[in-house]
């Protein structure tokens, strides 16, 4: 059977991390040039992976963006000439991903979830 989906949890706090996570999510920090959750979505997809579900918590809308399209700034660096950048964000988007936000209480402690076949269930509510 081959892995088709995959789950990514993003949605901790990054205490750890601080005080760097204090303004920015763990998982935006940059590693050379691109962020940590760049990495783990780029081998997933080089892995065959079809969708990936990205959980994350409050306040992390940058990862959200990160992976939307920005028309303005790819409107911008077309006029000045840099239409490489511009494909790199174009690839980005090209990607299967869905971000959810986690409300309230912590995963493990606060909802059931698991994953089975093509359906995703947290808290009786199925997300395919």
């Amino acid at each position: 059977m081959k892995i088709r989906k995959a789950v990514i949890p993003a949605a901790g706090l990054g205490t750890r991390f601080l005080p760097a996570t204090k303004a920015q999510p763990k998982e935006m920090l940059p590693i050379v040039d691109k962020p940590a959750i760049q990495y783990i979505v780029e081998e997933a997809v080089q892995s065959g992976i079809e969708s990936i579900l990205i959980v994350t918590g409050r306040n992390k809308k940058s990862i959200e963006d990160h992976f939307d399209r920005s028309v303005e700034l790819e409107q911008m660096l077309s006029e000045k000439g840099k239409t490489i950048y511009c494909m790199r964000f174009k690839t980005l988007v090209l990607w299967p991903i869905f971000i959810i936000s986690a409300k309230g209480n912590h995963l493990v402690w606060g909802m059931p979830f698991f994953v089975r076949s093509n359906l995703l269930v947290t808290n009786r509510l199925p997300f395919c």
